[in-house]
């Protein structure tokens, strides 16, 4: 019973990070299409891959703006969805985890 529900959840985990990824990316070019000037400061200040540039924007962002510059309208949309991937994918592998964790214990009290 436990391995199908967690087959499920593992699941649900390979859908929505390629999606989370997926629309990361495309938050990223919705901040340089609308927000050029703040991509150029995040891109000189955050160190690494784009996509690191666009989560520390993603952190960054979470009251609507960025140094004081608020997001476009298909920003916040496209922010949105994101941080709501991200926490289904975070909720999803705790609960993989915790799947895995309470089979582990239950085998051992056979």
């Amino acid at each position: 019973m436990f391995a199908i529900f967690g087959l499920t959840v593992l699941l649900g985990i390979c859908l929505v990070y390629p999606t989370y990824f997926w629309y990361l990316n495309e938050f990223r070019r919705v901040l340089v299409r609308d927000h050029e000037e703040v991509w150029r400061s995040l891109r000189s200040s955050t160190y690494g891959a784009d996509v690191q540039v666009a989560y520390r924007a993603l952190q960054l962002s979470g009251k609507g703006s960025i140094d004081g510059i608020e997001l476009s309208e298909d920003a916040r949309v496209v922010r949105g969805r994101t941080v709501k991937l991200l926490y289904i994918g975070v909720m999803l592998f705790m609960t993989f985890l915790g799947i895995g964790l309470f089979d582990a214990f239950s085998a051992g009290n056979d």
